[in-house]
């Protein structure tokens, strides 16, 4: 585990659970801050998105720029599975990115099985 962080990747026929918020442009310039927009760790999408029948245009998503990869530490992985269960969201998608990862960067599946 390690300094690893959420992303989403395009693929045809997947789908990505998420939340919409309606935020001011104070909101976007501190999430900037925070995802690392300027260092270039993560980079700003404008997206058109689906979301519980309902399509927003130019949704704003956060894409993480190409890093060698790694695992997350458990606690952020346990912090993802919180969001996922506080929005009614099923937990598969995370076990198979968890898999997908541990498969790329070659740790022992077990070790990711610490998250919940």
């Amino acid at each position: 585990p390690g300094n690893a962080h959420a992303t989403i990747l395009k693929e045809t026929g997947s789908m990505t659970p998420v939340l919409v918020w309606a935020i001011s442009a104070e909101h976007e310039a501190a999430l900037d801050i925070y995802e690392g927009v300027r260092g270039g760790y993560y980079r700003k999408e404008y997206m058109t998105i689906t979301a519980r029948s309902k399509t927003y245009k130019n949704a704003l998503v956060y894409i993480m720029t190409p890093n060698p990869y790694n695992l997350p530490s458990p606690q952020y992985v346990g912090g993802i599975i919180q969001g996922y269960d506080d929005a009614g969201f099923h937990i598969r998608p995370v076990a198979r990115a968890m898999a997908t990862a541990t498969a790329l960067h070659g740790h022992n599946p077990a070790d990711a099985k610490e998250v919940k």
